[in-house]
């Protein structure tokens, strides 16, 4: 492991440890799917690819989405996913894993989800109709650390 990558702060130190309002796009982008047996496959195939581990997500039962944080600054698109690179949004405490209420399923810890990694997951749980544009090229080489995502 570099010395960069040791001196890197840990994700929850850039999160209100509490939970709370934060602005979208200055840290992070958030990308939501379908919560359910959906999200679940996507998670277990983010993890295949990702060995470091899938990087942030939280559920939010009164919603019906799972909230993906990947990070800022990637464009980013796919078929099956909502993204959002602008605006607010509430994360739940870091001590909430299980509800009620919205809850991490992925506790944030030293890298944000791979823009790419869940790309490529979600091409494998549903796959898109031939031909259709993704994710960026730029996103291929996309930062997924706290330290280099800024």
């Amino acid at each position: 492991m570099s010395e960069r990558r040791r001196a890197e702060p840990p994700l929850s130190g850039l999160l209100p440890p509490d939970g709370g309002e934060m602005v979208i796009g200055e840290t992070f982008q958030v990308v939501l799917t379908q919560a359910g047996p959906f999200s679940h496959a996507i998670l277990e195939r983010v993890e295949e690819l990702q060995p470091a581990g899938a990087g942030p997500v939280f559920a939010d039962p009164q919603h019906a989405f799972w909230f993906w944080l990947i990070p800022s600054g990637i464009p980013w698109a796919h078929r099956h996913a909502f993204h959002y690179s602008k605006g607010g949004i509430e994360l739940p405490p870091l001590d909430r894993t299980e509800p009620p209420g919205a809850y991490w399923v992925r506790v944030p810890r030293t890298h944000w989800v791979g823009p790419r990694t869940l790309a490529t997951a979600l091409n494998d749980i549903a796959p898109p109709p031939p031909g259709s544009a993704l994710l960026s090229p730029r996103a291929a080489a996309a930062p997924t650390t706290a330290g280099e995502a800024r």
